[in-house]
């Protein structure tokens, strides 16, 4: 019977190239990790972008017409209702800059706003009649953004809007005018 010589290096040796190829695998899994990550968070950003100045765009042209569109600084309150008052106690937030679209048309939308505005991070926005207070809390959630503002110079709606502090400009033409 032939006796076999076992090395300890040999076993040794093959545990360390074992070992170094799972430390080379989690290496690289953390940095295709990593990769991804910034790759997502960048695509993010710009579909966030590119939603906020696509909606704002769709909702001005959509509602473009003579004396429809105008922007306007907005004093939002919050009321809140006691429970021993009908009255509602009012609490003043502050001016928000806001584009304000009229919807004046042949059916029953007669002084009905369209309000959109950015509140609490987000883009919102807010139907309303012309003479309730401007609530910015009861708006719908339409997409992230930091903030906004807005103004009416020269035939044009000038937008600054902020995203994850990439600040984005939207020019808007209404073509009927002021």
């Amino acid at each position: 019977m032939k006796k076999m010589n076992h090395h300890a290096i040999s076993g040794v040796f093959v545990f360390l190239l074992l070992g170094l190829f799972a430390v080379i695998s989690v290496v690289m899994v953390l940095f295709g990790t990593s990769a991804y990550r910034n790759s997502n968070d960048r695509l993010e950003a710009h579909n966030g972008e590119r939603v906020l100045n696509s909606y704002v765009h769709a909702m001005s042209r959509g509602w473009d017409r003579l004396n429809g569109i105008y922007t306007e600084k907005a004093d939002a309150v919050r009321l809140t209702y006691p429970e021993d008052s009908d009255e509602p106690e009012i609490e003043a937030l502050g001016q928000i800059d806001s584009i304000v679209l009229v919807r004046t048309e042949e059916d029953d939308d007669e002084g009905v706003i369209d309000r959109l505005y950015v509140f609490d991070g987000k883009l919102m926005e807010r139907l309303q009649y012309e003479d309730e207070p401007f609530e910015p809390e009861r708006g719908l959630e339409i997409c992230p953004a930091d903030e906004m503002s807005a103004e009416y110079t020269d035939g044009l709606i000038n937008l600054r809007i902020v995203l994850n502090g990439e600040t984005s400009t939207v020019c808007i033409a209404p073509r009927s005018g002021r």
